[in-house]
Protein backbone atom coordinates (compact mmCIF):
# COMPACT_ATOMS: atom_id res chain seq x y z
CA UNK A 1 0.00 0.00 0.00
CA UNK A 2 0.95 3.62 -0.40
CA UNK A 3 0.23 6.64 1.75
CA UNK A 4 -3.12 8.25 0.89
CA UNK A 5 -3.26 11.69 -0.67
CA UNK A 6 -4.55 14.58 1.42
CA UNK A 7 -8.30 14.91 0.89
CA UNK A 8 -11.42 15.85 2.82
CA UNK A 9 -12.69 12.32 3.49
CA UNK A 10 -11.44 8.75 3.65
CA UNK A 11 -13.21 5.39 3.77
CA UNK A 12 -10.71 3.03 5.43
CA UNK A 13 -11.31 -0.67 5.91
CA UNK A 14 -11.47 -1.31 9.66
CA UNK A 15 -12.70 -4.89 9.72
CA UNK A 16 -12.07 -7.99 7.62
CA UNK A 17 -13.15 -11.55 8.18
CA UNK A 18 -11.26 -13.76 8.14
CA UNK A 19 -8.19 -11.74 9.05
CA UNK A 20 -5.86 -14.47 7.81
CA UNK A 21 -5.08 -13.72 4.18
CA UNK A 22 -6.85 -10.34 4.30
CA UNK A 23 -4.69 -8.44 6.78
CA UNK A 24 -3.31 -6.18 4.00
CA UNK A 25 -6.83 -4.81 3.40
CA UNK A 26 -7.02 -3.26 6.87
CA UNK A 27 -6.47 0.47 6.48
CA UNK A 28 -7.07 0.42 2.72
CA UNK A 29 -8.97 3.55 1.61
CA UNK A 30 -11.98 2.37 -0.37
CA UNK A 31 -12.27 5.81 -1.95
CA UNK A 32 -8.82 5.49 -3.55
CA UNK A 33 -10.58 4.17 -6.65
CA UNK A 34 -12.47 6.93 -8.52
CA UNK A 35 -15.44 4.63 -9.23
CA UNK A 36 -15.76 3.51 -5.58
CA UNK A 37 -15.29 7.11 -4.41
CA UNK A 38 -18.21 8.26 -6.57
CA UNK A 39 -20.40 5.39 -5.32
CA UNK A 40 -19.60 6.02 -1.67
CA UNK A 41 -20.24 9.76 -1.96
CA UNK A 42 -23.53 9.13 -3.78
CA UNK A 43 -24.64 6.80 -0.99
CA UNK A 44 -23.81 9.49 1.57
CA UNK A 45 -25.82 12.09 -0.36
CA UNK A 46 -28.79 9.74 -0.55
CA UNK A 47 -28.26 8.69 3.08
CA UNK A 48 -28.30 5.04 2.05
CA UNK A 49 -26.46 2.24 3.77
CA UNK A 50 -23.46 0.74 2.03
CA UNK A 51 -23.64 -3.04 1.85
CA UNK A 52 -20.59 -4.95 2.99
CA UNK A 53 -18.44 -6.37 0.22
CA UNK A 54 -18.61 -10.14 0.13
CA UNK A 55 -17.25 -12.80 -2.14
Amino acid sequence: MITAKDKSSYFPVYYVNPVKGNKKAIGFDLSSSPARDRSLKKKLQLQEEVSPLTQ
